[in-house]
């Protein structure tokens, strides 16, 4: 399961707020982790908010935490040099108007998570977003596999990871 949000702009006149918030709070605690539930949830036993909410918020519940010397094997996070944009010169991050020169704020994260539940055991979540990407993209991508018989009268609550 791969969910990209890319931009092709910089920070912007955005800049005094990314430089507190960056890339995984503007965009991965805000978007890409609503379209991870979405996508994770189970189908609601009816459409009304509040169903469609706690369904969602059962994915999150479940999403395995990332702790101590595995954030440096499942989360990258970098920020955007100089270059060039449809042949003009562009500013990287720290010369950006409003960023720090030696800020550390990241403008590109990529995280692989787990949602540790009957359905997506042991299936990789990635979830990536950036500035100034080669390409404006949003997307998610997935790659089904058919469930073994066995699991498709599986009870509610089952962690049976042979699905």
């Amino acid at each position: 399961m791969q969910i990209t949000v890319a931009e092709a702009e910089g920070v912007g006149t955005r800049a005094g707020y990314y430089e507190q918030a960056g890339a995984l709070r503007d965009m991965v605690q805000n978007h890409l982790l609503q379209l991870l539930s979405l996508i994770g949830m189970e189908p609601p036993h009816a459409l009304e908010a509040d169903v469609v909410r706690d369904e969602k918020l059962e994915v999150i519940q479940s999403l395995r935490p990332i702790k101590g010397d595995d954030v440096d094997r499942f989360v990258v996070r970098g920020q955007y040099g100089a270059g060039t944009v449809d042949g003009q010169a562009a500013p990287g991050y720290r010369e950006e108007s409003g960023v720090s020169s030696s800020s550390s704020t990241e403008t590109f994260v990529a995280l692989q998570l787990f949602v540790d539940n009957w359905r997506w055991a042991g299936v990789p979540f990635f979830l990536r977003t950036g500035k100034r990407m080669p390409r404006r993209v949003s997307e998610i991508a997935l790659h089904l596999k058919r469930c073994r018989p066995s699991c498709s009268t599986r009870p509610r609550k089952s962690s049976n990871p042979m699905c």
